[in-house]
């Protein structure tokens, strides 16, 4: 069964000066505002507004805002008990599932003893309207299980890319081409010839110059 209905419906609106040129876009905006949200003139929940039109040729100006009356069809989610409706999956407990209706409205749906299988996140299913909660602008629903209408399709994941890491360790030819002005300076300290004596070449100079001195 059908929870939407067609409602036309007149409205004054204020328009601001600088809207002029955008003067349906305008309008079309301000009756928006309360979409998604319940109306006791509507009698239901605003969806969307066709048909606008602005009526009359004479407008008002009140405090620089420009005084219009329009008259649009506005598409109305109004469901009733005793309705079938669908909606997907969101939540689930042991008794209960929470389900999206229209992707916008929140429903709450207990779970028939009968069922043989058990919904899950993601799945469409069909339920009959029990209860239709107004709480200030918010619509919720309450609702029985009806049937599993299809499941969820798993998304699939894109195989990654296989990247090709650069090596960045230093081949032996880099680590001689980097390092050759420093391992030359170093062969270069260690090959040069030592200035000091070693202390038995120091002790045998000492016993040269002592003889020398006794014959002296």
């Amino acid at each position: 069964m059908v929870a939407t209905f067609n409602k036309t419906i007149r409205k004054h609106i204020f328009l601001h000066p600088g809207d002029k040129k955008r003067r349906h876009a305008a309008l079309r905006a301000a009756l928006l505002k309360d979409k998604r949200k319940y109306s006791d003139k509507l009698e239901g929940a605003l969806l969307d507004v066709k048909n606008l039109k602005v009526v009359g040729g004479r407008h008002l100006v009140v405090e620089g805002y420009i005084s219009m009356e329009v008259e649009a069809d506005c598409l109305v989610f109004s469901p009733q008990p005793g309705q079938i409706l669908e909606g997907v999956v969101n939540k689930k407990s042991f008794s209960h599932l929470g389900c999206l209706v229209m992707e916008i409205f929140n429903a709450s749906l207990s779970m028939p003893s009968s069922q043989a299988s058990m919904p899950q996140l993601g799945d469409l299913v069909s339920f009959v309207v029990t209860e239709v909660i107004v709480d200030g602008e918010i619509l919720f629903l309450k609702g029985t299980l009806e049937s599993i209408i299809s499941h969820s399709v798993p998304v699939k994941q894109e195989p990654k890319a296989f990247v090709k890491e650069e090596d960045t360790s230093e081949t032996p030819a880099d680590v001689d081409q980097s390092g050759d002005a420093s391992l030359s300076e170093d062969m270069a300290v260690k090959t040069e010839p030592s200035t000091f004596d070693s202390p038995e070449k120091s002790k045998k100079k000492k016993k040269k110059k002592k003889k020398e001195k006794d014959t002296d």
